[in-house]
């Protein structure tokens, strides 16, 4: 049996069992209930009784899902045999396989295909998106076209482990169903809200369905803004979603809402104004391209947004190298050049990753650095980093997966961890500094925002003019 066969009977096999009911799955999108029995039995504002699996099995019921497994199959195994051959390699077929087999089992593939109708139309007007968060991390993501990156097989040598993201199973290892972070143009927001909102028109079951979906869209200014959030579907709820994300939290974490975040990025508008006038495709830039690494270097990123901020282009005028992620203060970040100035792709993926986590940089990576216990390479700035680099080690991935989950949310080691770990030939000072993490980035985020500031500063580097005339606009 190939692979694609294997996967479509499992898909089969989900399809039936959820039409003949699992446990707490029994629920369909015509089991419609008043608003006052939704209430009762939800025992809250949220009029989504059913729990999480029972929330994903209804989804499938929908016009537009109801066929997702085998649509998300097809999409993958095709796409995978475009890229690898019509034989894939053993480690694509695996990994395919695993991450296909969580979404299948847990009915999520109505999430995945949601945000691969979305960013197809955004691709289809020639917009790029990228995937934000650690969702870039699925093999899946990519062959639908959501991510940019393989995770497997690819020349950065940056490995993407799909547990990151997806648990260890592909449960996700929370009380929710996948959300999905994706930026998207300013742009084809405002021109396609419409279409956008058409698309989910199949959820709108006049206020007595069970599923609530919020689209939100959100400008990339500030990381914690989340401003003119809209529930397209207006389906009945007191919870709609108000400008921040604190007014999100109850229903994205009682798994009664699907969660599609579209944020406003106008840098992506920008890229196709780019390729517009200068007729480069961005998505062949290289991202190995001297002369335009040397602009980071070099600290000459004024003009590529996301690395530039008031409080730098007032240092430029006094120092001739700085360069600078918009997360970081001034003091860290001269700091941080005058001690490894980027000379590489993974070298700013590696600094983006130390300046958004917590308690990564100071007093921890710099100092490991500056004393020669470690290089830039070997000091620990994503939560994938520890993953791969333990699995290498040789232990067990269920007690990796434990210790990346305890160490990325700031837990530390317990003292099984450290002696495993020191056991199987982990330095102390890689042990020390896990324990002074506070919050670990994910790997998939930094390589997709460094890499649209990249080819921002490829054409900077290489077409100066018509760079300054899309800024100016």
């Amino acid at each position: 049996m190939t692979l694609r066969e294997s996967l479509l009977q499992k898909a089969k096999k989900a399809k039936i069992q959820r039409e003949m009911g699992n446990g707490n799955q029994v629920l369909t999108p015509h089991d419609l209930v008043t608003k006052d029995q939704l209430t009762s039995l939800s025992g809250g504002d949220f009029y989504a009784p059913c729990s999480q699996p029972a929330l994903t099995c209804l989804l499938h019921g929908y016009d537009g899902f109801n066929n997702s497994d085998m649509e998300l199959v097809e999409l993958c195994v095709s796409k995978a045999r475009e890229i690898f051959g019509d034989t894939l390699p053993d480690e694509v077929a695996e990994r395919l396989e695993a991450e296909l087999d969580g979404i299948l089992k847990h009915n999520y593939s109505p999430v995945y295909m949601l945000a691969y109708k979305i960013a197809k139309m955004s691709n289809d007007a020639g917009y790029p998106v990228w995937l934000r968060g650690s969702a870039g991390s699925m093999l899946v993501a990519y062959l639908l076209g959501i991510s940019e990156f393989n995770p497997i097989l690819n020349p950065l040598q940056l490995d993407l482990p799909f547990e990151v993201y997806a648990g260890l199973d592909g449960e996700l290892d929370r009380v929710r169903v996948p959300c999905m972070d994706i930026s998207v143009s300013d742009e084809f927001l405002s021109n396609h809200q419409e279409d956008l909102e058409k698309m989910f028109e199949p959820f709108d079951l006049e206020g007595k369905g069970f599923v609530k979906i919020y689209l939100m869209w959100a400008d990339s200014t500030g990381s914690t803004g989340l401003a003119d959030s809209i529930d397209l579907t207006d389906s009945v709820s007191s919870a709609n979603p108000t400008n921040n994300l604190t007014g999100l939290t109850n229903p994205i974490s009682s798994g009664n809402a699907i969660y599609i975040n579209l944020i406003k990025c106008n840098n992506l508008t920008r890229i196709k104004r780019l390729e517009d006038i200068t007729g480069v495709d961005a998505k062949t830039i290289p991202l190995d391209d001297e002369k335009t690494l040397s602009l980071f270097a070099s600290a000459d990123t004024l003009g590529v947004p996301e690395f530039e901020s008031e409080w730098f282009q007032a240092a430029i005028n006094t120092m001739n190298t700085i360069n600078t992620i918009s997360t970081v203060n001034i003091t860290n970040t001269i700091n941080t050049i005058n001690t490894i100035p980027p000379k590489t792709f993974a070298d700013l993926v590696k600094l983006y990753g130390l300046f958004c986590g917590t308690n990564t940089w100071d007093d921890n990576a710099e100092a490991l650095i500056k004393s020669g216990a470690a290089t830039l390479s070997q000091v620990i700035a994503h939560r994938d980093e520890v993953m791969v680099h333990l699995m290498q080690q040789g232990i067990v991935r269920e007690m990796v997966y434990e210790i990346m989950e305890n160490v990325r949310r700031g837990k530390g080691l317990t003292s099984e961890h450290r002696d495993l770990m020191l056991k199987s030939g982990i330095p102390q000072w890689y042990a020390d500094s896990c324990d002074k993490i506070g919050y670990l980035f994910p790997l998939a985020h930094s390589m997709a925002f460094v890499a649209m500031a990249l080819r921002l500063a490829w054409f900077k580097a290489h077409y100066l003019e018509e760079f300054r005339v899309v800024f100016d606009e």
